[in-house]
């Protein structure tokens, strides 16, 4: 679905997975959350358009945003979590080689 204003939801969902297939590391995490979810980030800015959808687009391209931005948090978190873990793992290793 796309908006007379331009919010396409299906190509802003492919575009939200390419980038989140292209993070491999921690930094590159971090560059998701705020090119995506920051102050100035990308859904942000969709919301604020959100104000000049016609009022008959407004509640599904709404759901949509809302959507992604919830695909978005839970990427961010599960992503989190895995490189905590990695970094934990790698700790353990070194602890166990400095102290065998």
């Amino acid at each position: 679905m796309t908006t007379s204003i331009g919010i396409d939801i299906p190509t802003i969902t492919e575009k939200l997975e390419s980038a989140m297939n292209g993070v491999d590391s921690l930094q590159m995490l971090d560059e998701f959350r705020r090119d995506w979810l920051g102050k100035k980030g990308r859904l942000k800015e969709m919301f604020k358009e959100l104000q000049s959808v016609p009022v008959e687009q407004k509640a599904s391209v709404a759901k949509g945003l809302n959507e992604l931005r919830g695909k978005a948090e839970g990427f961010i978190e599960v992503e989190n979590k895995r490189y905590q873990n990695q970094s934990l793992a790698i700790e353990i290793l070194q602890h166990v080689r400095e102290h065998p």
